[in-house]
């Protein structure tokens, strides 16, 4: 797929492993200045003096150094984030989306790929729009509720599934389903929802609020595939 020479910011700051930088050198532009910083501290310290970019932050342990985010997210010359974990790890991905990156993206990415998410990235940065009410929950079935309020806690297809008594199989299917309905592609975009309609609803009825897990009883008195 062809894509203009604005596609890729023209600075991209990769933080942590060499090896995800070396990946973005070998997609992106010609034209785009990256950078490689070992770890955050490097960055923090000549952050004031650069120019405004992207930054991906690609840390070699996501568990011990997504806490990082905090200290990059809204300075100067960081236009957005993005976490490139080395593995699909969904309970990273919430985390990371939770302490502000716009979005995850899973080492090593195509070119492709790498500009879907930074388009993605811009998106998650401009101007939003006002996110779904409380009423698009009631558009979920009490499994697909049940699925979504498991993913919003950050719980893997696995132990989704465990918790659920279902197969992963299942649970991929329900929750294709759920971010059909909510007309969302992606986990990151998911997320953005669930966090939106739960803030909105901590203070609302109990009965109709996004949980982070799944919800005590049904209202059918049975178990659902």
């Amino acid at each position: 797929m062809t894509r203009g020479p604005l596609a890729i910011p023209s600075r991209i700051y990769v933080i942590g492993d060499r090896r995800a930088f070396d990946e973005v050198v070998a997609v992106a532009d010609p034209k785009t200045r990256l950078s490689h910083f070992a770890d955050v501290e490097s960055f923090l310290a000549v952050a004031p003096h650069l120019a405004r970019g992207a930054v991906i932050l690609a840390p070699s342990d996501e568990a011990a150094r997504l806490a990082d985010l905090s200290e990059i997210v809204g300075r100067k010359a960081v236009a957005f984030v993005l976490v490139a974990l080395a593995r699909h790890d969904v309970a990273q991905a919430v985390t990371a989306i939770r302490m502000g990156a716009s979005d995850v993206i899973v080492r090593p990415c195509s070119l492709d790929h790498l500009h879907q998410a930074i388009a993605r990235a811009r998106q998650a940065v401009a101007p939003p729009s006002p996110p779904p009410g409380p009423a698009v929950l009631q558009t979920l079935t009490d499994r697909e509720r049940e699925v979504f309020d498991c993913i919003i806690g950050g719980m893997t297809n696995k132990q989704i599934g465990a918790e659920l008594g279902i197969s992963h199989r299942t649970v991929e299917i329900h929750r294709g389903r759920v971010m059909r309905k909510l007309g969302v592609a992606r986990l990151a975009e998911l997320l953005e929802i669930g966090f939106a309609l739960r803030a909105r609803m901590r203070e609302g009825s109990p009965a109709h609020r996004v949980s982070g897990g799944p919800q005590s009883g049904s209202s059918t008195g049975a178990p659902q595939p």
